[in-house]
């Protein structure tokens, strides 16, 4: 394709142009000097490369060079100084940035990729590689330090602690409550090339962030600004995982602490490509992010680092640098802070109260005894048949004092739940029996014989058996809380409760007898209409009476027969047109 350009500064340049698309992947647009054009002693030349991205958008790349007469030209010629030569460079170049504003939709774009990060971090089923765990386990053990409060924080929603490391280091601790759950913030933090990051004001802009494929890692460099005219670079890798308690938790590890070997070398060498001349100290960063879910949409954040600037440096710039790191905490809370009513009913979607009534065709004790056999054969079947990995009792002080494990199992992508718990039954003096549970203490382990990834959780309650009919019944009634452990949606409590209070349903299908307890009670009732005398009241009369005669005026000629199911039983009935009244008859 041929086209005609002008390009003009202060009336001096008029080009004309050839453009060359060439319609392939990537898509290239290349402009130089019109070739039957005639000679000009200015020229300007350049490709314009397009590459399709991910969420409907485009890579644009851009290489252009300016050829201008300068001193010494033929006098017919506008001479071009180098300034000018350079200006008139600049506004081929502003090409990009009019494509940019033209198409700009960021924020939809940054939305798209933190939800494909969310569910990739939440649907991960990969574990991190061995040097991953190790780098891993080395940040976990960052917190152990003698922390102090920092002065103001524990009225602020972020609370902050700092610990002395040396002249030119700090730590610092942040612990606060981000309004969005724990998968999405860990995407934010990922994201570090974000729109959002790239158009802030930011003293210390990132240079470059590189997600290392197949892995749980990514690399960052960053150009730290801390004041007085001095500039530090500080290159990390960040490793994240998910923890059995279904905690994110993030480390980052200044380049200066990996092993030797080809990543650190390949790390060194894109830094040395990098950086300016004026920054040729290298800082270290070390630190963690733990992310606890505390809800759907709420998690716990807690980050604890620790700055090294590298050379001399104020001590008012170390305290900055730490702080503005603890500060990330602050950023993410503003960032997703929502209705606080809201939040706190989330907050309280992880903890369930139940209760269920019945009435057994049974006495108390066998009630009790059946419950109590938490190891019964129809007990394990059933926990077999709906996947839980562990059940069994683990001790037993006397004959109604047991401690026992249920591991209960969980739908994708929860860890499953494991409850410890106390069962300790005894009568009352007014003759009910008692059976009350409780959760064992977090210190209580249990040796399943493999190695279980599990969370804890607990449960309490206390179920009630009382005696009616002499003993042949009873009426049983259970009062159960239940505490999940960290975040589990809603509609997986709500479908946890009635399975928790299924142990009621359960017996009474298990001791039913319907048909032995019916027949009881009508014999006792025809006993009552054989030799008892009913007393009426005169409104009572009055009633028999009317009914009785309203329906004895009836006819069979207006009835009209109806099929019935039972051959022994006769139906009919008896219906008026554009009358919203019906009778219906029938006779065995």
């Amino acid at each position: 394709m041929t086209s005609s350009v002008k390009l003009g500064l202060g009336g001096k340049t008029n080009f004309s142009h050839d453009f060359e698309v060439t319609a392939a992947s990537p898509l290239s647009v290349r402009f130089r000097h019109h070739p039957d054009a005639a000679p000009a002693p200015h020229d300007a030349s350049g490709t314009l490369t397009m590459v399709g991205a991910e969420h409907n958008t485009t890579r644009l790349s851009m290489a252009a060079q300016m050829a201008a007469a300068g001193e010494g030209a033929p006098a017919a010629v506008n001479v071009l100084s180098a300034k000018e030569a350079h200006a008139l460079l600049d506004d081929l170049l502003l090409l990009l940035p009019a494509l940019f504003a033209m198409f700009e939709r960021s924020a939809e774009v940054d939305e798209a990729v933190l939800g494909q990060l969310t569910e990739r971090f939440q649907t991960a089923s990969t574990e991190p590689s061995a040097d991953e765990v190790a780098l891993l386990d080395k940040a976990r053990t960052y917190n152990e330090k003698a922390w102090n409060r920092t002065r103001g924080s524990v009225r602020e929603p972020v609370e902050k602690w700092r610990a002395s490391a040396g002249e030119t280091s700090a730590w610092g601790k942040a612990v606060g409550s981000v309004d969005a759950a724990a998968a999405r913030v860990l995407a934010y933090l990922w994201h570090i090339e974000s729109y959002e990051r790239l158009n802030a004001k930011s003293s210390n802009p990132i240079k470059l962030g590189l997600d290392i494929p197949n892995s749980h890692s990514m690399f960052q460099l960053v150009e730290l600004n801390i004041g007085a005219g001095q500039k530090r670079f500080c290159a990390c890798k960040w490793t994240w995982c998910r923890e059995s308690s279904e905690d994110f938790f993030v480390a980052v590890t200044s380049v200066q602490d990996l092993s030797e070997g080809e990543e650190k070398a390949a790390i060194m060498e894109t830094i040395k490509k990098t950086k300016s001349s004026e920054a040729v100290v290298l800082s270290e960063l070390r630190l963690f992010y733990r992310l606890r879910p505390l809800a759907e949409n709420v998690c716990e954040v807690t980050l604890v680092g620790q700055g090294v600037i590298g050379g001399w440096v104020p001590d008012q710039a170390m305290k900055f640098l730490i702080g503005k790191v603890l500060g990330s905490v602050d950023v993410m809370r503003d960032k997703y802070e929502r209705n606080g009513k809201v939040v706190d009913a989330e907050l309280r979607g992880d903890v369930a109260l139940g209760m269920a009534k019945a009435t057994l065709d049974c006495s108390t004790k066998e009630a009790l005894a059946n419950y109590f056999a938490v190891c019964g054969r129809e007990y394990m079947r059933r926990s077999r048949e709906e996947g839980n990995p562990a059940q069994f009792v683990f001790e037993e002080y006397t004959n109604h004092d047991i401690e026992w494990v249920y591991v209960a199992k969980m739908p994708f992508p929860l860890t499953n739940r494991e409850f410890l718990g106390r069962y300790l039954c005894f009568k009352e003096p007014a003759g009910d029996l008692v059976l009350v549970f409780e959760a064992l203490p977090d210190s209580t382990k249990v040796d399943y014989g493999a190695n279980l990834k599990v969370v804890r959780a607990k449960s309490t309650g206390v179920m009630r058996f009382k005696s009616i009919n002499d003993d042949t019944q009873c009426e049983v009634t259970l009062v159960q809380y239940g505490d999940f452990g960290g975040f589990v949606p809603e509609r997986v409590v709500v479908a946890k409760i009635p399975q928790a209070l299924s142990g009621v349903a359960d017996m009474r299908e298990l001791f039913q007898r319907d048909d032995a307890i019916d027949g009881a009670k009508r014999s006792e009732l025809m006993a009552i209409i054989n030799t008892s005398k009913q007393p009426y009241m005169p409104d009572e009369d009055k009633l028999i009476d009317d009914v009785g005669a309203k329906f004895e005026s009836l006819t069979d000629v207006a009835f009209e027969k109806l099929d019935s199911p039972d051959h022994f039983v006769r139906m009919s009935s008896s219906f008026k047109e554009e009358s919203s009244n019906i009778v219906l008859r029938a006779t065995m």
